[in-house]
């Protein structure tokens, strides 16, 4: 698909752009510090749709604070917390790991784990666990994020 085919959340442009993948675009919302996933093209909307129906169920069950707080749907994308330092993967890139202490790791995997069982006993199965899914937010607290090819009550995960 052309460039020009990419959907973008109205309002927003390319320089709003924080990240992408292969199903979705994320936008900085500066007025309100969240960021809004959208579908990449049309074809990825059927992934979006099943993210966004599981951030519900998480967010009826009262959330979790080691997964990016949901916000509601925009168009057909959802709004997101924004987590402003990153992803993991990318804070190991910028040269963060240096500074990062075992004592801070060690915080981080205790916060994924926790957060990936509020998501199992929801009925959950995240498909792409990836450190490019665990976020950072300001005080630096792991949120696993990203549920657009991850299982809803025992379906078949989805392969994009």
């Amino acid at each position: 698909m052309a460039v020009d085919e990419v959907k973008y959340p109205p309002g927003f442009g390319s320089a709003d752009v924080v990240s992408y993948g292969i199903s979705g675009l994320v936008v900085l919302d500066k007025d309100s510090q969240t960021v809004i996933k959208t579908p990449l093209f049309d074809d990825c909307e059927l992934s979006l749709s099943r993210e966004r129906d599981i951030y519900e169920r998480l967010t009826e069950r009262g959330g979790h604070q080691g997964l990016l707080r949901y916000y509601g749907t925009v168009g057909a994308g959802i709004r997101l917390e924004y987590a402003p330092n990153g992803d993991i993967r990318t804070w190991y890139a910028r040269g963060k790991e240096p500074g990062t202490t075992v004592e801070q790791r060690r915080e981080w995997a205790i916060q994924i784990a926790e957060a990936l069982g509020f998501v199992h006993s929801a009925g959950v199965i995240h498909g792409d666990l990836i450190c490019r899914n665990i976020f950072l937010d300001k005080d630096l607290r792991a949120k696993v994020a990203d549920f657009a090819g991850s299982s809803l009550d025992g379906a078949e995960l989805d392969t994009l």
